[in-house]
Protein backbone atom coordinates (compact mmCIF):
# COMPACT_ATOMS: atom_id res chain seq x y z
CA UNK A 1 0.00 0.00 0.00
CA UNK A 2 1.33 3.47 -1.24
CA UNK A 3 1.06 5.95 1.93
CA UNK A 4 -1.10 8.71 2.01
CA UNK A 5 2.39 11.85 1.34
CA UNK A 6 3.17 9.48 -1.66
CA UNK A 7 0.20 10.02 -3.23
CA UNK A 8 -0.55 12.11 -6.21
CA UNK A 9 -3.32 10.70 -8.29
CA UNK A 10 -6.50 12.80 -7.65
CA UNK A 11 -8.38 10.42 -8.85
CA UNK A 12 -7.15 7.49 -5.91
CA UNK A 13 -5.29 5.43 -8.46
CA UNK A 14 -1.72 5.52 -6.52
CA UNK A 15 -2.43 3.21 -3.72
CA UNK A 16 -2.13 -0.43 -6.03
CA UNK A 17 0.36 1.54 -8.57
CA UNK A 18 4.28 1.66 -8.64
CA UNK A 19 6.72 2.03 -11.57
CA UNK A 20 8.26 -0.98 -13.60
CA UNK A 21 11.32 -1.94 -12.25
CA UNK A 22 13.29 -2.33 -15.85
CA UNK A 23 16.50 -3.79 -14.19
CA UNK A 24 18.25 -4.29 -10.64
CA UNK A 25 20.07 -1.11 -10.45
CA UNK A 26 19.65 1.21 -7.93
CA UNK A 27 17.12 3.59 -10.85
CA UNK A 28 15.56 0.27 -11.62
CA UNK A 29 16.18 1.74 -15.16
CA UNK A 30 15.03 4.69 -15.01
CA UNK A 31 16.58 7.95 -15.29
CA UNK A 32 15.47 12.11 -15.13
CA UNK A 33 15.64 14.09 -17.83
CA UNK A 34 18.84 15.53 -16.53
CA UNK A 35 20.33 11.70 -16.45
CA UNK A 36 20.58 11.74 -12.98
CA UNK A 37 19.18 8.31 -11.40
CA UNK A 38 15.15 8.90 -10.90
CA UNK A 39 13.48 8.99 -7.70
CA UNK A 40 9.94 7.79 -8.70
CA UNK A 41 6.97 9.77 -7.90
CA UNK A 42 5.54 6.73 -6.32
CA UNK A 43 7.21 3.79 -4.31
CA UNK A 44 9.12 0.99 -5.87
CA UNK A 45 7.33 -2.02 -5.58
CA UNK A 46 8.47 -4.73 -3.07
CA UNK A 47 11.05 -7.23 -4.32
CA UNK A 48 12.38 -4.93 -7.61
CA UNK A 49 15.37 -5.68 -7.24
CA UNK A 50 14.75 -9.43 -8.00
CA UNK A 51 11.44 -9.07 -10.15
CA UNK A 52 12.49 -6.53 -12.91
CA UNK A 53 11.91 -6.90 -16.76
CA UNK A 54 15.87 -7.66 -17.03
CA UNK A 55 15.63 -10.48 -14.76
CA UNK A 56 11.88 -11.93 -16.03
CA UNK A 57 12.69 -11.52 -19.72
CA UNK A 58 14.15 -15.15 -20.47
CA UNK A 59 12.43 -16.99 -17.56
CA UNK A 60 10.33 -19.16 -19.18
CA UNK A 61 8.60 -19.54 -15.40
CA UNK A 62 8.34 -16.09 -14.40
CA UNK A 63 4.91 -13.81 -14.44
CA UNK A 64 6.24 -11.94 -17.08
CA UNK A 65 6.53 -15.26 -19.78
CA UNK A 66 3.51 -16.47 -18.59
CA UNK A 67 1.83 -12.98 -19.66
CA UNK A 68 3.49 -13.26 -22.76
CA UNK A 69 1.90 -16.55 -23.56
CA UNK A 70 -1.24 -15.42 -22.06
CA UNK A 71 -1.43 -12.45 -25.24
CA UNK A 72 -0.31 -14.51 -27.66
CA UNK A 73 -2.98 -17.00 -27.00
CA UNK A 74 -5.59 -14.15 -26.99
CA UNK A 75 -3.89 -12.97 -30.05
CA UNK A 76 -3.85 -15.89 -32.18
CA UNK A 77 -7.54 -17.71 -30.69
CA UNK A 78 -10.70 -15.88 -32.28
CA UNK A 79 -12.69 -17.40 -29.69
CA UNK A 80 -10.63 -15.51 -26.99
CA UNK A 81 -11.30 -12.41 -28.61
CA UNK A 82 -14.73 -13.03 -29.73
CA UNK A 83 -16.24 -16.18 -28.10
CA UNK A 84 -19.32 -16.34 -26.95
CA UNK A 85 -19.13 -16.43 -23.01
CA UNK A 86 -20.70 -19.54 -20.57
CA UNK A 87 -19.80 -20.22 -17.53
CA UNK A 88 -19.23 -23.82 -16.51
CA UNK A 89 -20.67 -25.71 -13.57
CA UNK A 90 -17.24 -25.60 -10.90
CA UNK A 91 -17.06 -25.70 -6.97
CA UNK A 92 -17.61 -22.32 -5.14
CA UNK A 93 -13.81 -21.87 -4.36
CA UNK A 94 -12.78 -22.27 -9.03
CA UNK A 95 -13.70 -19.41 -11.55
CA UNK A 96 -14.62 -21.82 -14.96
CA UNK A 97 -15.69 -20.80 -18.29
CA UNK A 98 -15.80 -21.38 -22.29
CA UNK A 99 -15.44 -19.44 -25.02
CA UNK A 100 -16.80 -19.99 -28.07
CA UNK A 101 -17.18 -19.13 -31.70
CA UNK A 102 -17.51 -20.39 -35.44
CA UNK A 103 -17.45 -24.25 -33.80
CA UNK A 104 -14.00 -23.19 -31.93
CA UNK A 105 -13.98 -23.04 -27.96
CA UNK A 106 -11.73 -22.93 -25.29
CA UNK A 107 -11.94 -23.19 -21.69
CA UNK A 108 -10.97 -21.26 -18.99
CA UNK A 109 -10.47 -22.84 -15.03
CA UNK A 110 -9.42 -20.51 -12.28
CA UNK A 111 -8.93 -22.08 -8.79
CA UNK A 112 -8.67 -18.84 -6.47
CA UNK A 113 -8.56 -20.98 -3.15
CA UNK A 114 -4.56 -22.28 -1.21
CA UNK A 115 -6.29 -25.53 -1.42
CA UNK A 116 -6.24 -27.82 -4.38
CA UNK A 117 -9.16 -27.81 -6.26
CA UNK A 118 -11.19 -30.00 -8.95
CA UNK A 119 -13.91 -29.30 -11.48
CA UNK A 120 -15.71 -31.36 -14.89
CA UNK A 121 -13.13 -29.67 -17.33
CA UNK A 122 -11.14 -31.79 -19.31
CA UNK A 123 -9.16 -31.22 -22.38
CA UNK A 124 -5.28 -30.26 -22.97
CA UNK A 125 -3.82 -27.57 -21.27
CA UNK A 126 -2.85 -24.96 -24.05
CA UNK A 127 -1.42 -22.48 -20.94
CA UNK A 128 -0.76 -23.26 -17.45
CA UNK A 129 0.04 -20.56 -14.53
CA UNK A 130 1.51 -22.96 -12.08
CA UNK A 131 4.11 -24.72 -14.57
CA UNK A 132 4.79 -24.21 -18.35
CA UNK A 133 5.85 -27.75 -18.36
CA UNK A 134 1.79 -28.92 -18.20
CA UNK A 135 1.07 -27.12 -21.68
CA UNK A 136 0.70 -30.00 -24.13
CA UNK A 137 -0.68 -32.64 -21.32
CA UNK A 138 -3.66 -33.98 -21.00
CA UNK A 139 -5.77 -31.66 -17.92
CA UNK A 140 -7.63 -34.07 -15.86
CA UNK A 141 -9.74 -31.53 -13.68
CA UNK A 142 -7.43 -31.05 -10.91
CA UNK A 143 -5.87 -27.75 -10.25
CA UNK A 144 -3.23 -26.52 -8.09
CA UNK A 145 -3.71 -24.02 -5.22
CA UNK A 146 -3.97 -20.33 -6.94
CA UNK A 147 -3.64 -22.39 -10.44
CA UNK A 148 -5.32 -20.84 -14.14
CA UNK A 149 -5.50 -23.11 -16.82
CA UNK A 150 -6.75 -22.59 -20.18
CA UNK A 151 -7.60 -25.66 -21.95
CA UNK A 152 -9.09 -27.28 -25.45
CA UNK A 153 -11.51 -29.22 -24.81
CA UNK A 154 -12.30 -32.71 -25.57
CA UNK A 155 -8.22 -33.52 -26.77
CA UNK A 156 -7.61 -35.45 -23.62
Amino acid sequence: MVPDDRRHDPAGRDGCRAPIPWDATPSHGWASPDGDAASPWLPWPPDADTRNVALQADDATSMMSLYRQLLALRRDHIELQMGAFALLDAPDEVLAYSRTVAGRRVDVAVNMSAEPAATDVRGNVVVSSASAARAGGAFDGRLDPYEAVVVAPGHE
